[in-house]
């Protein structure tokens, strides 16, 4: 009878109680859909994985975000949240897109800097706006990306970003969102109205003198002199050692990373070996 009584009335394990099952099959236990939203922006991706489809991961971002709409105060600060915290970007920014619909726009309004940091989020953002809306947003998207854009256009973007692209470059989002900014002369280069007056603009100067250059010597002064973003800046140095040498000091640290081949092909790694150890050695 104790033997009956045990087997009877014994707790079954906690996972023949799970009220759902994983992506394996295997008893589960579901987040909150708050944690699920946080789950999303902080790991997940929209590329295929080993264990779940890219339509099995936008389907269930879609879901995420859906339900993370219930409470757009807490998505709003989630979203800036995952950005800077979790250095995340394409999930904050589809995120931002979704709850710029929202009724209470204050929440948009408020997570849209904290997520949009670079032209190519505000790229990113356009592209997915144009996908769920058909076009480029209501009064409000255009009038915070437009404020936005006035507020942090700098020289820098300006030669980076400025060129045409397949999808939007820095003119089209300007042609777009129609910051207001009045007569500006960074603003006239951008939108290559003639006559743009180059005295107040030492970076563009520099990149207009690198586009003239006829020497390594010339193009050296200028990518030194305008600090000039190695992606416009390695387009004219061809193969020479020197001009190479030239960008390294510009380049952020990812971008090193990620160009450390690069270097070595163009046989520069080694004279700036020392320069390169010190910076990713830098706690």
């Amino acid at each position: 009878m104790a033997r009956a009584d045990a087997s009877l009335f014994e707790p079954l394990p906690p996972s023949k109680s799970a009220p759902t099952t994983n992506l394996q099959g295997y008893p589960a236990y579901a987040r909150p859909p708050k944690e699920q939203l946080l789950q999303t922006l902080l790991t997940n991706t929209l590329g295929s994985t080993y264990y779940q489809t890219k339509e099995q991961l936008v389907a269930d971002t879609e879901r995420v975000h859906t339900e993370g709409l219930a409470d757009p105060a807490f998505m709003g600060k989630a979203l800036g949240y995952a950005r800077e915290k979790g250095f995340m970007r394409t999930q904050p920014v589809y995120g931002l897109a979704r709850i710029s619909a929202h009724s209470e726009g204050q929440h948009f309004e408020s997570a849209f800097g904290n997520v949009v940091k670079t032209p190519n989020d505000l790229v990113d953002f356009a592209t997915i706006i144009k996908s769920l809306r058909g076009g480029e947003g209501g009064r409000r998207i255009k009038r915070v990306a437009g404020e936005w854009l006035a507020k942090n256009l700098n020289e820098y973007w300006v030669i980076k970003y400025g060129s045409e692209k397949k999808t939007y470059s820095l003119r089209d989002l300007f042609r777009t969102y129609h910051p207001i900014m009045g007569k500006h002369p960074l603003v006239d280069y951008l939108l290559g109205h003639e006559g743009a007056n180059l005295s107040t603009l030492p970076q563009v100067s520099a990149f207009e003198a690198l586009k003239r250059a006829t020497t390594d010597l010339e193009k050296m002064d200028a990518i030194g002199m305008g600090k000039l973003p190695h992606e416009v800046a390695s387009s004219f140095a061809g193969d020479s050692k020197a001009v190479w040498e030239s960008i390294i000091p510009n380049m952020p640290i990812f971008a090193l990373l990620r160009n450390l081949a690069t270097l070595e092909r163009h046989g520069v790694l080694d004279g700036a070996r020392g320069q390169i150890e010190k910076l990713f050695s830098n706690r």
